[in-house]
Order: C-alpha cells, then sequence, then structure tokens
C-alpha cells in the first residue's frame, strides 16, 4: 500500500525540481542577456537533469565589478 505512495512522492518532488530549475535557468539567462527561451529548450527538453549542470559550468557570470576598479593597478 505503501508503494504508490512513495512512488507519486518520488514523482512529485522530480517534477516540482524540474520546474524550480526551469524557472531559474529562465531567470538566469535573462540577467546575464542570453535568450531565455533556447536557455530553457536546451536545459529542460533535451538534456535535463544533465542539461541544468551544464548550464551551471557553460553560463557567463555576471562581472561583479568592471575591470580595473579597485584594483592597485588601476
Amino acid at each position: 500500500m505503501e508503494e504508490p505512495l512513495i512512488f507519486w512522492s518520488v514523482l512529485a518532488a522530480v517534477l516540482l525540481l524540474y520546474v524550480a530549475s526551469l524557472v531559474w535557468v529562465w531567470r538566469d539567462a535573462r540577467r546575464l542577456g542570453h535568450d531565455p527561451r533556447l536557455a530553457v529548450l536546451f536545459v529542460g527538453l533535451l538534456w535535463w537533469p544533465l542539461g541544468f549542470f551544464f548550464w551551471l559550468f557553460v553560463r557567463r557570470p555576471k562581472a561583479l565589478a568592471p575591470p580595473g576598479y579597485g584594483s592597485a593597478w588601476g
């Protein structure tokens, strides 16, 4: 009797993780100036969950400060 409950609980958790990762990729792609539709298509439809980890390594991080700002050399 508990097996269907465990199955549906795991399925719901994976589905929630899937949707949450797509929302995060959409927002991250917009923030970094990438096309969010292409990023979500790649991560969500083609390679999830591997595409999500690939996105984490490939994306261009947002610069915290312009080059040379605050450096001792100018």
